[in-house]
């Protein structure tokens, strides 16, 4: 029937029925290279960056596969031809779980917290930038907002304390004199024999302080703390993991990025590679934990379709997931203002009723996070 419909149209008709056709099957080869793109790329966040260190790149891919997918079913239903949304409708619903990754809807109200935990990257709360400036105003406006933070545990990395510096005597300002104690691990001191590290204050008593050790030397690590919590111990663990890298310099200067272009990736996937090795050995210490209840807190330094949040998420639920609203993105940068790479993670055992991204406190290249957490059931 459509033949000899065609068969009827004027030369000049027809030609513009097999231009028709031949945009639509331009478009759907074009949306099945996309599927099988997205498919990929699913794939590749379960492969480990030691394996293939490039895989780490494709993995980063996937949110921008999914708006494809996402338009091109849209378009086919503006077009009417409903069959052929299923190619891109299947392949979101097969990476469902990367959209709760990249986007969270938290709309119904829970009970109020019993247990809150904040997670910062200090960025040296600034001391290199304002040394030489008499103006110290961002370090003194952060340390003091921290220090008047109520949560149970602070987990704050890139920490820097210098005892005889009034400005940045940390520990006795946000422990000693807010009454928390405290589990500092100390990674290089300065010439003024400052010390620069990462630190979890907390509210209640501390059992136990330790350190996830890294086979590698490295300038981040992870440590740990048990705390009495009621009749209760809770296991918090506060992370650093190997950075990114990324000269935001670099970004803004087309010339230098094109020759730097190369030795950038290759300073990324060394990166993924070690962060691959540093959180299998934070894996390893979470399961051999004797506490059930958990609370791991940190800068990953990697995304949420990354080997190492995937490899915590095989363990440990989110807290972003679970309650936060939007996209999360922790990074303060104009430039790189997508990253969501800070993130408070926490066992089955416990349950997450808040969670809060504070981009109003702009002090550090970090927004604050901070989560609320009720534990019903007594393990320990």
């Amino acid at each position: 029937m459509e033949r000899k419909k065609i068969a009827k149209l004027t030369q000049k008709d027809k030609k513009k029925v097999y231009h028709r056709r031949a945009r639509v099957r331009f478009v759907l080869f074009i949306n099945r290279f996309v599927c099988i793109a997205a498919l990929l790329a699913y794939c590749t966040a379960f492969v480990p960056p030691t394996i293939v260190s490039w895989v780490s790149l494709l993995a980063l891919s996937i949110p921008a596969w999914q708006i494809l997918l996402l338009f091109f079913a849209l378009f086919w239903i503006w077009r009417k031809r409903f069959q052929l949304t299923l190619y891109s409708l299947i392949c979101l619903l097969v990476g469902y779980k990367f959209l709760f990754y990249t986007y969270a809807l938290s709309l119904w109200p829970q009970e109020a917290p019993q247990l809150k935990v904040l997670n910062y990257n200090t960025h040296i709360f600034n001391a290199y930038e304002n040394y030489e400036k008499e103006d110290k105003s961002s370090s003194i406006k952060m340390i003091d907002w921290i220090s008047a933070d109520d949560s149970d545990f602070k987990c704050l990395q890139e920490f820097y304390n210098a005892p005889d510096y009034s400005v940045y005597n940390t520990l006795e300002k946000i422990g000693k004199q807010r009454n928390y104690q405290h589990h500092f691990k100390i990674i290089s001191r300065d010439n003024i024999k400052a010390e620069f590290g990462m630190a979890i204050f907390s509210k209640h008593p501390i059992v136990q302080r330790g350190e996830v050790k890294f086979d590698k030397k490295t300038a981040n690590g992870a440590i740990f703390i048990d705390a009495l919590w009621g009749q209760d111990t809770v296991r918090v663990y506060n992370l650093h993991l190997q950075s990114m890298h990324i000269d935001q310099e670099a970004l803004k200067n087309q010339s230098i990025l094109e020759k730097a272009f190369w030795a950038v990736l290759e300073r990324f996937e060394d990166g993924a590679v070690r962060r691959t090795e540093q959180i299998r050995a934070i894996e390893q210490h979470i399961l051999e934990s004797p506490h059930r209840h958990v609370i791991l807190s940190g800068d990953l330094n990697d995304l949420p379709y990354s080997f190492s949040y995937i490899t915590l998420k095989n363990h440990l639920e989110n807290a972003f997931e679970m309650q936060g609203n939007g996209f999360g993105f922790s990074f303060n940068s104009f430039l790189l203002f997508f990253l969501r790479i800070d993130n408070i993670f926490y066992s089955p055992s416990i349950q997450c009723v808040d969670f809060e991204l504070d981009r109003s406190i702009d002090y550090s290249d970090h927004f604050p996070l901070k989560a609320g957490f009720r534990i019903t059931q007594s393990e320990d």
